[in-house]
């Protein structure tokens, strides 16, 4: 983390307010905090049992913003999908950011209107439904700031679920060898879980990576580095979709999440 901290390429982190992560975010660390609307509504979700009317509610504000993403996300798919169109990803970004402010700021001021107006009706702080409130009030000002920025997503739900596999098997495996070792499956993991993400498949991701590092020295410079970056490699040989029946089978469960997909 600490030489990933140093990079110019680091601009944001997408979190909960897990106050471990406050010293990422000191003075002179030129991050913004992102928080996670997926943690927001869990809150509420927590509690349809003991207070199903402001939890529905709330979730139901909260849902709207999750229905913008969707058909964002669905646009999304049709550009790239389209042969007629070269799907830009900058200028989809630009797009995304701009469609956001027109759509979702007055569906945020709502939201938080009604966490306030919510909190002075209960007026007792220890009540469940004021902590929850809390929760998102407390960090009003990271919970908005998704929209300033095209590229980021509502949640960090895809980066949860591609790390719930090692969460789970961690109790399993117990070792890796050394502390070498521990980092080289790190680094793997990523790159891994990265190709996942952006729709690649991953065997045919790395093979292609690990045949073309070797043309580029012992001590490759990021720019040369940059076009092997899972979200921007172009592979000679078409690769596999996920969905390819070669494709290995994941090792582990993958719980369905309980919160919705933004896509």
């Amino acid at each position: 983390m600490e030489r990933l901290l140093e990079t110019d390429t680091l601009k944001f982190i997408q979190c909960d307010d897990y106050a471990g992560y406050d010293a990422l975010f000191g003075v002179g660390s030129g991050l913004e905090r992102i928080a996670c609307w997926a943690h927001a509504r869990r809150k509420f979700h927590d509690l349809r049992a003991s207070h199903p009317g402001a939890s529905a509610h709330a979730m139901a504000l909260i849902q709207k913003l999750y229905t913008v993403e969707r058909e964002l996300a669905e646009l999304r798919k049709d550009r790239e999908d389209d042969p007629a169109s070269a799907f830009d990803r900058d200028h989809w970004h630009a797009e995304r950011q701009q469609a956001r402010a027109d759509r979702v700021i007055p569906l945020l001021d709502a939201y938080f209107t009604w966490c306030r107006e919510e909190k002075t009706r209960i007026g007792r702080p220890q009540d469940p439904v004021v902590k929850a409130i809390n929760y998102s009030l407390n960090q009003e000002a990271e919970l908005r700031r998704y929209v300033q920025h095209g590229e980021v997503e509502i949640d960090n739900n895809g980066c949860e679920r591609s790390i719930r596999p090692l969460a789970i098997g961690k109790k399993n495996w117990l070792f890796t060898g050394s502390k070498e070792a521990g980092q080289s499956a790190a680094v793997l993991f990523s790159l891994i879980s990265s190709a996942e993400r952006h729709g690649l498949n991953p065997r045919v991701y790395l093979e292609d990576l690990i045949r073309k590092m070797r043309g580029l020295g012992d001590e490759p410079t990021d720019e040369q580095l940059e076009p092997y970056l899972p979200d921007r490699w172009e592979a000679t040989a078409a690769a596999a979709p996920l969905a390819a029946s070669h494709t290995p089978q994941p090792v582990l469960p993958r719980p369905a999440a309980d919160l919705p997909d933004a896509g």
